[in-house]
């Protein structure tokens, strides 16, 4: 929470130790007890040769929310999460390999339409 983007390019993220964002909770502090899953708004972006968009950090999760429509191209109020399954809402929510596909991410990502509803990411055991 607290991480915001306005009015940010992303150039040349294009090579295999390259990706554009990554999230990270527990990078600097594996032991803390929070869910990692992370709210961070991103408007006015553009995307140039950077097909990288994405790594999911320690613990492997977060929510990239897009304010106006720039960061997916889905329209405002879309956002891109960490893919797991039981997250993945017909109609609303597809499995967007295209996110993710960064060598070293390790999950592929959602990418969830704005009538999603605000998204809401537990881990349970």
């Amino acid at each position: 929470e607290h991480f915001a983007a306005s009015g940010i390019t992303f150039v040349n993220y294009d090579a295999n130790d390259a990706v554009a964002i990554k999230t990270c909770s527990h990078c600097d502090f594996p032991n803390l007890k929070n869910h990692g899953a992370k709210r961070n708004p991103f408007e006015n972006v553009q995307w140039f040769n950077s097909p990288n968009k994405v790594a999911w950090g320690p613990p492997g999760y977060g929510i990239l929310e897009d304010v106006d429509g720039t960061l997916t191209g889905a329209g405002a109020g879309s956002f891109v999460s960490a893919y797991f399954r039981h997250n993945l809402i017909d109609g609303l929510c597809t499995n967007a390999t295209e996110w993710a596909h960064y060598d070293g991410s390790g999950k592929d990502a959602l990418l969830c339409a704005a009538n999603a509803g605000a998204p809401k990411i537990r881990r349970f055991g």
